[in-house]
């Protein structure tokens, strides 16, 4: 691979980001290859890493500023928006990272087993509301069908009724509260990992 085509794929690679961050991208790249000289191309090719992988890094970089944003409101409310695309560009970083490979698998499966308890949780209430939204919806009908021949009973079905579309109720409220907080707080935790490595990469 040339300097050209590196530069290129790259481009194309960094496609959905802004202009300025593009535009730094590339220059940072052609800077370096500048000062790597012609003769060292394929060494400055090796050192920043195939174009997938270093345009994995530089999305990952863009979502670490765009949270360190100082419009803090603007900021927490574009990243709701979009957690789970940061969340991916940022899982894409850290397998992008130049990492032992033991430790960047052991990394990614925590990511993911992260991942799968908040899915799992989210989906667990999805069902639960499903189920008592469907049980209190029959017996609350079953309450007031039979309400003239056995009103004792009637009476507790439509207060079990009553009870189950609460719980379900409840139970919407807590998923709509896991999904706004507990992804974005999922990609907080991968962006903290990001980092570390990310800053131990650029000690050594």
């Amino acid at each position: 691979m040339t300097r050209c085509e590196y530069i290129v794929q790259l481009q194309q690679r960094l496609s959905g980001l802004s202009e300025a961050e593009i535009a730094d991208a590339l220059a940072y790249c052609n800077e370096y290859f500048d000062e790597a000289g012609e003769e060292n191309e394929q060494q400055a090719i090796n050192d920043l890493g195939t174009p997938a992988k270093f345009a994995a890094q530089l999305r990952a970089d863009a979502v670490l500023k765009s949270q360190d944003s100082k419009d803090a409101q603007a900021c927490a409310d574009k990243q709701n928006k979009h957690s789970l695309k940061n969340l991916w560009m940022l899982i894409l970083g850290v397998c992008a990272l130049p990492i032992a490979l033991p430790l960047g698998a052991a990394l990614i499966l925590l990511i993911f087993s992260m991942m799968l308890v908040v899915f799992c949780v989210i989906f667990a209430l999805f069902i639960a509301i499903v189920g008592f939204l469907a049980a209190g919806g029959v017996s609350f009908a079953s309450g007031i069908y039979n309400f003239s021949q056995a009103p004792g009973n009637s009476l507790i079905a439509l207060g079990l009724g009553c009870a189950s579309i609460g719980l379900s109720l409840l139970g919407i409220l807590l998923t709509i509260y896991l999904s706004r907080k507990g992804i974005p707080e999922l990609t907080r935790m991968v962006s903290r990992l990001y980092q570390r490595f990310r800053r131990k990469e650029t000690m050594e």
